[in-house]
């Protein structure tokens, strides 16, 4: 099935968003007599490419999921959408909910602009809609938003990129320089993070450098 990989620092998040989404999941999983999910909650402040590589070690199914803690699912369908991408098409190595078809050098993927931007979600506490262009099948994008990235290959993160900007970005860059696609997949999700401004970019220098943009 899948294991679903989390790196946590609000257990209140964890507990009252992240988990009940993949309870109602595993619920029925179980009942259908189905492949439950493999839970791996990973905490850690060095950066969140160290914990999911170090969730990677303990995932038991060759499908990861890499989720934030304030993400609600909404509804059980997105794992049966997810497996289904990744057995319908072979060479997508990641599967999100939200990206961009523009990916720019600078700055966060979303500064590309709203219309280069594709998928849907609730976002903020308010549950304000989110919604940019929302997807009805399977699309090719340039770069996905790390609240839901899903892989179903064996690809390290670099953890050399300090902190929590950019894994995003740059798991992406490494996704397609190995020769696969990546894709957004049509559903609504509910992300209490919300959008933030490009702004910091000295926290982005070593992505920078590395990617020489």
């Amino acid at each position: 099935m899948i294991s679903i990989i989390t790196s946590v620092n609000d257990q209140e998040q964890y507990e009252q968003f992240m988990m009940p989404s993949m309870n109602r999941l595993q619920k029925f999983l179980m009942d259908s007599n189905l492949p439950t999910l493999d839970i791996v909650k990973v905490s850690g402040s060095e950066s969140i490419g160290k914990n999911y590589n170090e969730g990677i070690r303990k995932a038991i199914y060759k499908v990861k999921v890499f989720i934030h803690q304030d993400v609600d699912m909404l509804e059980i369908d997105w794992a049966f959408k997810l497996l289904k991408i990744f057995a319908d098409y072979p060479d997508v190595g990641l599967v999100g909910l939200v990206g961009t078809v523009n990916f720019p050098n600078r700055g966060f993927w979303w500064t590309s602009g709203r219309e280069f931007i594709r998928g849907e979600l609730w976002s903020g506490k308010e549950k304000a809609d989110w919604t940019f262009l929302p997807v009805i099948a399977p699309t090719t994008v340039e770069c996905i938003d790390g609240f839901f990235m899903a892989t179903n290959r064996d690809i390290l993160w670099d953890e050399d990129i300090k902190g929590f900007h950019c894994y995003d970005m740059d798991y992406s860059r490494t996704i397609t320089k190995n020769g696969l696609k990546i894709m957004v997949m049509p559903h609504k999700s509910w992300h209490i993070g919300e959008i933030r401004e490009a702004k910091h970019e000295h926290l982005f220098e070593t992505y920078y450098k590395k990617w020489n943009l």
